[in-house]
């Protein structure tokens, strides 16, 4: 056997005894559609939740305005008939002034358990209601007193007046509002209606 066949002999072995190492596997790749199906899942578990969470606190808003509202109409009865067996009669302002203050102060109590409800809805859409109510508390109780001369000041009246306005300008924006979302719910339901024939 010459040298050069000693060498090539040489060289297969080497080539052949070369354990040969597989690439690494890939981690396997998880199916892109199964993570937007879970995620649409997770929202709208928790869209559920919160919308049992504002049924919860819808009936318990109305429970407790209610019972602000009994209080108002206990409280007006016994002023009413306290100054009945005071003197036998009421006066102007037994009639007219406090009776609004009693309620102003109601309302007041009522916004407030209103805008703590908003914490558990899903938007503002309803925070225009108590704003009114909540400046028309405020009216109330700045109403001055038929009575009093003193009460009765251009600053007092310039204030009431610029109550009225600020009601007057937030009922505006909530027709402005409801109108809007009647149109667009108007408009949605067209386009359904349309989607639904052309299929």
């Amino acid at each position: 056997m010459t040298k050069a066949q000693r060498r090539s002999r040489n060289r297969v072995q080497i080539i052949t005894t070369t354990p040969t190492t597989s690439p690494p596997l890939a981690p396997p790749i998880s199916s892109p559609a199964k993570m937007p199906l879970q995620c649409t899942e997770d929202l709208e578990a928790l869209k559920k939740a919160l919308e049992r969470i504002e049924a919860i606190a819808k009936h318990l808003k109305t429970a407790i305005q209610m019972i602000i509202g009994i209080i108002i109409i206990g409280v007006l009865a016994i002023h009413l008939l306290w100054g009945l067996a005071q003197n036998g009669k009421l006066t102007v302002e037994e009639l007219t002034f406090t009776p609004l203050q009693i309620v102003g102060v109601g309302l007041i109590f009522s916004t407030a358990v209103e805008l703590a409800y908003l914490l558990f809805t899903l938007g503002p859409d309803e925070a225009i209601d108590p704003i009114i109510t909540g400046v028309a508390a405020i009216l109330l109780l700045r109403i001055p007193s038929p009575t009093s001369q003193e009460d009765i000041t251009f600053i007092r009246i310039t204030e009431i007046a610029v109550y009225g306005l600020i009601i007057t300008i937030f009922f505006w924006v909530r027709e402005l509002y409801l109108n809007g979302e009647h149109k667009r719910k108007s408009e949605g339901s067209i386009t359904k209606g349309t989607e639904s024939d052309k299929s």
